[in-house]
């Protein structure tokens, strides 16, 4: 994390900037049930509640990243470095 000294002169404040990167989470209700999404790793879940659907969403994501992270030189030399596994489809109509 960086942050910006604060110019005295002209009491500029401070700017906080994240150096990793960040994932989105989209959040949909369809039909009853509430759809979590992240479109940068294309996994998404859908639950009948909003905590329950972000939970099962977050343990994909680190089932991702831990089968990503044993697996990463198998995925490196892949034309398509992306695992296809922990990849959870639904019915749910969101757009991206």
């Amino acid at each position: 994390m960086t942050s910006t000294k604060v110019n005295r002169r002209s009491r500029t404040t401070p700017k906080i900037v994240v150096a990793e990167p960040l994932l989105t989470i989209l959040l949909a209700k369809d039909n009853g049930l509430y759809c979590a999404k992240c479109p940068e790793l294309d996994l998404v879940t859908e639950l009948p509640t909003v905590e329950a659907a972000l939970e099962d969403l977050i343990e994909a994501i680190q089932d991702y990243a831990k089968e990503y992270l044993r697996d990463r030189d198998r995925y490196a030399a892949s034309p398509n470095p992306s695992p296809p596994s922990h990849v959870h489809r639904s019915h749910c109509r969101m757009q991206d």
